[in-house]
């Protein structure tokens, strides 16, 4: 956590936290971190975990001991396995106890809402159904309420523990005191409260808000991380969980007060309880998260973090990388330029013998004509990668470099201008020098991909400004840029310059997205406030990308912007529709106007409405999107080895093994 050696605060670190149960208890304990002098804490509860950027040079136990203080359970992470981390025990007891509470539930919701349903003795029934939900199911959710509340917080488990648990009690006090377990009872549907309120049962409450509630926990917890605006919804819902529990309070003796009977006080009260528990604010944010997840897996762009989704909102400028990005990547030699006295033979051997040591698409190019024309091609000794310029090495002994025109000090004017013009028709030039003399040139070209062009307008129609980046000289630049139908180019930038470049964007108020595959373009990619990386690319622009784009057509891109913003407006419509839902149900329930039984309705149909609108994502059409899960299966099938390089590439940057169990 702190430098030993100097003294200074760490960054970068992180605690596993554990007792976390809803988003509340990640902004308690993230408000109490941050109250430390020189501590600069994020509490993420999807991953269990807080991340430091900086302790204000504090250790992990005292760090760990103000998350205890404030409830929890904490410790540093664990290092990790060569087999992958093992499986969330959260998770999977939140998925047993969905598989059991679910059919339950949906039963008991049947049979209390539907008059044709109930068969005589049905409301024994739906108890004997209930009682697993509303204890084993619901557990989990007291035992958070009953933690919280001996650490003086209240958090969405204590509103959903008192509502299950009032709906519960309060039925079970109508069968066995009231007349609701008479034989032959019908439960009537009306919108305001009952003349007899002990003859009316609320356990298709108790069971629907558990399971409900468990549903959003689960598809929570199995998310790998959380967006900004799924913060913003668990700050709300530090206040709004004990506004609720006052308001219900409230209802219940303002109806006393009033002179009401204490039935039609309780109801009141329990439809208050009820109708704002936030199932559909709990599904607003996951739910249409995992099915965005889903979508992009079909049109073959893997988001490695949520947090993706949501930086393509902001930005506005596209950076392509030239070479495999926009083009294909695979160079050929258009030209060879030899000066007086030395033949085509030697320019050619002298050059592939430095280059075939190189990865770059252009010394692969100049490499393939060397082997067919000179062969057999010389190990070059003392081998060196100049990045963005060239390479350098020694060939039968004479000082070989073969580069770029910046590498060269006096270039012949006849060199010069036959490189002027084979850069003007859209060609890369390489010079080619030994024992200090440019002895000649070769120049080499890249083909646009058919879908460039398409792909470029299409990020134009989103608004957006597409930019070419690339080392390559400005004419070539130019060439290439005016073929893909892009407006701006930012030319000759060495590796260490496209991250650079990508922050000056930025810092001009620009936000920019970028788009690459090569070594080379790591930097940018992390750098970016959205990086995009192709599946062929790099291992290492994988592992620095936000999104990997499994398609070979450039219209990925687009694409994946496109269902990041659709996902966006989704999320805003669920989170819309949760708050305005309980700012006009609440008052309607506390004035009387909504009986428990409608409001259990009408929350259930809420979180529907949520994971309806939710599941529409499955539906995003794109012009350029194609189904990728037979192109997949082909490749395993022919071409096992680059799918599996890229499964295992993502699951080791990702902290997942890749290995079945």
């Amino acid at each position: 956590m702190t430098d030993t050696a100097t003294g200074t605060a760490a960054t970068g670190a992180e605690l596993v936290v554990g007792g976390m149960t809803c988003g509340a208890c990640a902004a308690r304990i993230e408000r109490r971190l941050n109250r430390l002098d020189g501590v600069a804490a994020t509490v993420n509860y999807a991953t269990g975990r807080a991340y430091f950027a900086s302790t204000g040079g504090r250790g992990p136990a005292e760090l760990i001991g103000v998350i205890e203080s404030a409830g929890y359970i904490a410790e540093p992470p664990a290092p990790p396995s060569p087999d992958g981390p093992p499986p969330d025990p959260q998770t999977g007891m939140l998925a047993r106890r969905l598989v059991v509470c679910v059919p339950l539930a949906v039963a008991v919701v049947v049979l209390s809402m539907v008059p044709a349903a109930q068969f005589p003795g049905w409301q024994w029934v739906s108890l004997l159904l209930t009682i697993p939900v509303a204890t084993w199911g619901a557990w989990p959710l007291y035992r958070a309420a009953w933690y919280g509340l001996g650490h003086g917080a209240a958090t969405m488990d204590t509103l959903v523990s008192v509502g299950v648990g009032a709906s519960f009690c309060w039925s079970v006090y109508a069968l066995l005191f009231g007349g609701a377990g008479m034989t032959g009872m019908k439960m009537s549907f009306a919108f305001t409260f009952g003349q007899a309120s002990t003859n009316t049962l609320y356990l298709e409450a108790a069971a629907g808000v558990t399971a409900a509630v468990l549903a959003g926990r689960y598809l929570e917890q199995a998310q790998a991380g959380k967006a900004g605006i799924q913060r913003l919804a668990d700050r709300i819902c530090a206040v709004f969980v004990p506004a609720v529990l006052a308001c219900s309070a409230l209802t219940l003796a303002g109806w006393l007060l009033a002179g009401s009977p204490a039935g039609h006080a309780f109801s009141a009260a329990l439809a208050v309880l009820i109708i704002a528990c936030p199932c559909a604010l709990g599904l607003a944010t996951p739910a249409a998260l995992v099915v965005a997840s889903g979508r992009g897996a079909q049109l073959g762009i893997f988001i490695k973090a949520y947090q993706a989704l949501e930086s393509s909102r902001a930005i506005d400028t596209v950076v392509l990388d030239k070479t495999g990005t926009v083009t294909t990547g695979q160079m050929a030699v258009t030209g060879v330029l030899a000066v007086p006295g030395v033949s085509r033979r030697d320019l050619l051997r002298f050059a592939g013998s430095v280059e075939q040591a190189s990865e770059h698409a252009v010394a692969a190019a100049v490499t393939a004509l060397a082997t067919a024309e000179a062969a057999p091609l010389t190990a070059a000794d003392g081998f060196r990668a100049l990045p963005g310029l060239g390479a350098r090495g020694t060939v039968g002994g004479h000082k070989v470099t073969v580069g770029r025109a910046t590498l060269f000090a006096d270039v012949p004017s006849a060199v010069a201008a036959w490189c002027q013009e084979q850069e003007r028709a859209g060609c890369t030039t390489v010079l080619v020098s030994w024992d200090t003399e440019i002895r000649g040139a070769v120049a080499v070209r890249d083909t646009v991909k058919p879908s460039a062009p398409a792909a470029v307008a299409r990020l134009s129609d989103l608004g957006l400004r597409p930019v070419l980046l690339t080392g390559d000289n400005a004419a070539t630049a130019r060439a290439v840029a005016a073929a893909a139908g892009i407006g701006e180019v930012l030319a000759e930038a060495l590796p260490a310059d496209k991250a650079r470049m990508i922050t000056d964007l930025q810092a001009a108020g620009r936000p920019a997205a970028m788009v690459g595959d090569g070594v080379n373009d790591a930097p940018a990619l992390a750098a970016a406030q959205l990086g995009l990386a192709l599946g062929s690319g790099t291992d290492v622009a994988i592992v620095a990308a936000d999104m990997i784009l499994l398609r070979d057509d450039l219209e990925a891109v687009p694409d994946a912007i496109a269902l990041a913003r659709a996902t966006f407006r989704t999320i805003r419509r669920n989170l819309a529709w949760a708050f305005c839902y309980n700012m006009l149900a609440i008052p309607l329930a506390a004035l009387g106007f909504l009986n428990p039984l409608l409001a259990a309705a009408t929350m259930t149909l809420s979180s529907v409405f949520v994971v309806w609108n939710s599941l529409r994502l499955r539906h995003f059409a794109t012009r350029g999107s194609t189904p990728i899960s037979r192109r997949l299966r082909r490749r395993r099938r022919g071409r096992h080895g680059s799918a599996l390089r890229i499964e295992t590439v993502v699951s080791d940057a990702c902290g997942v093994s890749s290995r079945n169990p």
